[in-house]
C-alpha cells in the first residue's frame, strides 16, 4: 500500500505503468497526529498488511519538512526526513526514485543496515 502527498501522485503512476497495477492498493489515510516522523510512520504501517508492505511518502509540514515511511513485511522500519521541500517537478521524480528504491530494496532483503531500519 501507498500513501503519497508528496509526488502528485507519480509514484502510482510509475506502478501502474509498469504493469503492477494488480499489486497496487489504494488506501484512504487516516487521522494521525503527532510529529511529522510518528504520522509517517502510522501511515506507512497503516498501508501494509500482515505480509505487504507500506510506504508513505508525506508533508510538507509546517516548517516545510517531508518523511518517507516503510513498514516492511518482517515490521521492519526505516523513516528519512527531508528540510526545505521545493514543489518541483524535479523534486517529484526524485522523491518518486527513492520511494520506488526503497521498495525495491525492502522486497530484495537489501535494507538491513542499522542505520537503516530502527
Amino acid at each position: 500500500g501507498v500513501i503519497d502527498t508528496l509526488t502528485d501522485g507519480q509514484l502510482t503512476r510509475e506502478m501502474t505503468e509498469n504493469g503492477h497495477s494488480e499489486r497496487i492498493v489504494e488506501i484512504q489515510p487516516g487521522e494521525s497526529s503527532g510529529s511529522g516522523e510518528q504520522v509517517a510512520e502510522a501511515m506507512a504501517w497503516q498501508a501494509a498488511d500482515e505480509t505487504g508492505l507500506g510506504l508513505a511518502m508525506v508533508g510538507p509540514f509546517d516548517d516545510e519538512t517531508t518523511y518517507m515511511a516503510v513498514h516492511g513485511p518482517d515490521d521492519s522500519r526505516l523513516i528519512e526526513r527531508s528540510r526545505n521541500f521545493q514543489n518541483s517537478d524535479h523534486i517529484r521524480q526524485w522523491l518518486t526514485t527513492q520511494g520506488l528504491d526503497w521498495v525495491r530494496r525492502v522486497l530484495l532483503g537489501q535494507l538491513t543496515s542499522p542505520a537503516d531500519f530502527r
